[in-house]
């Protein structure tokens, strides 16, 4: 067992019967899901400056406030995103054309990347990065 792994066990002094027959109960479930967010994190990573798991959460606030300001359409259309729709559910839920939808969603993408890249750049001033 890792360190991580002792001091949790030593924060709760000692499991219980239900919680190790729960455990047990989600293995499968819970180590996949594990499994399944280390490989994310990984690509998430891999794939840009986000470094920590802090940078992401710092980037997903940044992303939901950049949300918050677009149109109440493109504000549907991401959320719907977000949710794991795909376009054609996106059209249809909102009853929309393919063209509107790319439309909204290019001018929402951009707006997104502008006002992340400005936040990038304004808290590297601020923290001296």
């Amino acid at each position: 067992m890792n360190q991580y792994c002792d001091d949790r066990q030593a924060e709760t002094n000692e499991y219980t019967v239900e919680q190790i027959t729960s455990i047990i109960k989600h293995y499968d479930e819970l180590y996949s899901i594990v499994q399944v967010t280390a490989v994310n994190f990984d690509k998430i990573r891999s794939a840009s400056a986000i470094n920590t798991k802090e940078d992401i959460l710092c980037t997903l606030v940044d992303v939901d406030r950049s949300i918050a300001i677009l149109s109440p359409l493109q504000q549907k259309i991401l959320n719907r995103l977000k949710s794991g729709h795909n376009s054609s559910e996106i059209c249809l839920d909102l009853q929309l054309n393919t063209a509107r939808l790319k439309y909204n969603m290019k001018r929402a993408l951009v707006f997104i990347t502008d006002y992340l890249n400005a936040n990038k750049t304004a808290k590297g001033r601020n923290t001296g990065r």
